[in-house]
């Protein structure tokens, strides 16, 4: 076995170099090998916890814990890209919001950080205690670092009345006949620029 170490690789006529069949370039860490728009990294959290939650009126809005989700860019101007699948119950005058580190980044900016703002809102269905929801919500930060990274989905409520979020449950039970139960999913992938 050989060892090649140069900082350039070139094509010696063209702009395409070859391997030939059967071979390939591993890299040894992650993202040894990449180029913009490849996906570096991709981490995951899966809870099938029932748990509740107060949605404030004010601030950032109420962590859902079991969402936390930390990744450590390889590269400073990396895109972090969120993906969460929530399970959940709970009255529709409430928003959710993206936080990095505990800080607020998630939500209509241009509106500001007022109660109602936030990257999604609950789903209507006129039925706070029997019937859950499936919502799926996407976002892209740039965090500029390459420090652990901890993003979390927060729940806020858009009026004066603080409210009861459900996890993977209805509000009204725990799981039963007609009460149904779920899991929640949040995804990060770190995408190179």
């Amino acid at each position: 076995m050989s060892n090649l170490i140069t900082n350039n690789i070139q094509a010696a006529t063209g702009t395409t170099i070859t391997l030939q069949p059967g071979s390939s370039i591993a890299g040894t860490k992650v993202g040894s090998i990449a180029q913009p728009g490849m996906i570096i990294q991709t981490v995951w959290v899966s809870t099938k916890n029932r748990q509740t939650y107060t949605t404030p009126s004010s601030g950032t809005g109420q962590r859902l814990y079991d969402l936390d989700i930390d990744i450590q860019p390889t590269y400073s101007n990396s895109l972090i890209w969120l993906q969460y699948l929530m399970f959940y119950d709970c009255h529709h005058d409430n928003v959710f919001t993206i936080l990095r580190n505990g800080n607020l980044v998630g939500y209509n900016s241009q509106d500001g950080a007022n109660p109602w703002s936030g990257v999604a809102s609950m789903l209507y269905d006129n039925d706070y205690g029997s019937t859950p929801t499936n919502q799926y919500i996407t976002w892209f930060d740039s965090p500029g670092t390459t420090s652990n990274t901890t993003y979390s989905i927060a729940a806020r409520c858009s009026s004066n009345t603080n409210y009861t979020i459900a996890l993977n449950r209805t509000l009204s039970s725990w799981g039963q006949d007609s009460y149904e139960t779920g899991t929640s999913l949040v995804v990060a992938m770190e995408i190179a620029q």
